[in-house]
């Protein structure tokens, strides 16, 4: 069994070693990479000797961001609008995903007659901004519909939605929660607080 050694002037000695055992058909060629990689990355083969550095983190969770949102804001428009419910993230590598979590407690209110509206949700990266969720505020396919009968009367709902995005950057990334108006006349609200619970989203990176 070869070996080679590294002898340092204190006199001890760092050894890289043979396997233990010969090589099962052929010999084996490692091909190191050009320049070293960054701080806590790790050296990871392609499967046919070539070596190169990545970024750790493959298989769990990098970062938790979560956003509360308690203030009244009216959503008068049939046009989604920013609820003012926000979240911001910085991906550690450009490869990983994240799983965006909105819970968004909206009322709509219209007398004698159901009323309702729609949601959304955007990315906004490098000056680019993208919709990646969208529940339909039109009339006649509502993504979110609630009955409010009688004058003066409304319902309160709870809406939610996860998505898993792809932003491939490192970045600053900012996610914002949308919604809107079946018509002008459902008097759209997202509320401060249902049932004491506030709006919230949660950015989780993987």
């Amino acid at each position: 069994m070869s070996k080679i050694s590294l002898k340092h002037s204190g006199g001890n000695v760092v050894s890289l070693n043979s396997p233990t055992s010969a090589p099962t058909s052929a010999d084996v060629a490692f091909k190191l990479p050009n320049q070293d990689g960054s701080a806590n990355e790790y050296l990871k083969t392609d499967g046919s000797g070539n070596l190169s550095f990545a970024a750790a983190g493959g298989g769990k969770l990098v970062k938790v961001v979560h956003a509360s949102f308690s203030t009244e804001t009216t959503i008068a428009s049939t046009s989604h609008t920013d609820t003012g419910l926000t979240a911001t993230i910085s991906p550690a590598s450009a490869s990983n995903k994240i799983l965006v979590i909105v819970s968004l407690n909206l009322q709509f209110s219209r007398s004698n007659t159901s009323a309702g509206g729609g949601m959304r949700v955007r990315r906004v990266t490098g000056g680019v901004d993208t919709n990646i969720y969208e529940a339909s505020n039109s009339p006649a396919t509502l993504g979110i519909q609630l009955n409010a009968f009688g004058q003066g009367l409304f319902s309160r709902m709870n809406a939610c939605v996860n998505l898993e995005d792809s932003p491939n950057t490192t970045s600053s990334v900012v996610y914002r929660a949308q919604a809107a108006s079946a018509t002008t006349s459902d008097n759209g609200k997202v509320i401060a607080q249902e049932e004491d619970t506030p709006s919230q989203m949660t950015l989780i990176e993987f």
